[in-house]
């Protein structure tokens, strides 16, 4: 079908905003996000595309001060409603910009292997629990309460709705140290900091690496690379007419 505005949240470094921007050539993708070093990411891979149809913006899901009522006929979220504290005033903002009719089509996880491998390391390295992370990717892993959320907005479940599919993420080749290190990057801050403040100069981000190495070491998939799986959730919901 066809889209004249699309608002892209939680973008990223560009996508989907740049993919959209290339499924529907004549409209507008709004491509934002609320960290200015994502939002100069986006920029500059639009620009390496070609895609000038993309307008790149900073803005924060619960604040969409910058975007008219009633302007956009699609508004995505892959893999951003989990990193608000305020899922129903982010989900009240999506449906004050949506058209009536317009949809929100976003994903969340519902599985996610990296946080066992991540936990499991980090105990290794601490030699204790880590403490919970505040930021949780699976914080809308029940369907339930975000189901509740979205009719509380005033949205209508469309089809599509709550279907899950498998994906693996694979971080390249076992026999690389940088495939493992970056099924690190979520706590890469915490070990550099860690690191900085060593007395004695430990290399920590390399202890790191060694230990998530046997923690992933069955992790390996046919072609030789590191693998983790996830299940993600679609949700796929409708501003009534």
């Amino acid at each position: 079908s066809k889209a004249s505005s699309i608002l892209d949240l939680a973008a990223g470094p560009g996508e989907p905003a740049c993919r959209l921007s290339e499924v529907f050539p004549d409209a507008k993708v709004f491509c934002t996000d609320s960290s200015p070093d994502m939002v100069k990411m986006a920029q500059a891979r639009a620009e390496k595309l070609g895609r000038d149809n993309v307008i790149c913006a900073v803005a924060d899901m619960n604040d969409l001060s910058v975007v008219e009522s009633g302007s956009q006929d699609v508004v995505t979220a892959n893999f951003g409603l989990m990193f608000t504290p305020d899922v129903p005033g982010a989900l009240q903002e999506i449906h004050r910009v949506l058209r009536p009719g317009g949809y929100l089509v976003g994903t969340v996880w519902q599985e996610f292997e990296i946080l066992p491998v991540l936990k499991q390391t980090m105990t290794t390295l601490l030699g204790h629990e880590p403490p919970p992370n505040p930021v949780n990717p699976l914080s809308l892993a029940d369907p339930v309460p975000l189901d509740a959320a979205l009719e509380g907005a005033g949205f209508e479940f469309a089809k599509g709705h709550r279907e899950t599919f498998d994906i693996n993420l694979s971080f390249g080749p076992s026999t690389e140290d940088s495939s493992f290190k970056a099924i690190l990057i979520p706590v890469l801050a915490k070990l550099s900091e860690m690191q900085n403040e060593s007395a004695d100069g430990d290399d920590v981000i390399g202890k790191a690496v060694a230990i998530v190495k046997q923690v992933a070491a069955k992790r390996i998939d046919n072609e030789g690379n590191v693998s983790l799986s996830g299940v993600y959730r679609n949700v796929v919901v409708q501003k009534p007419s």
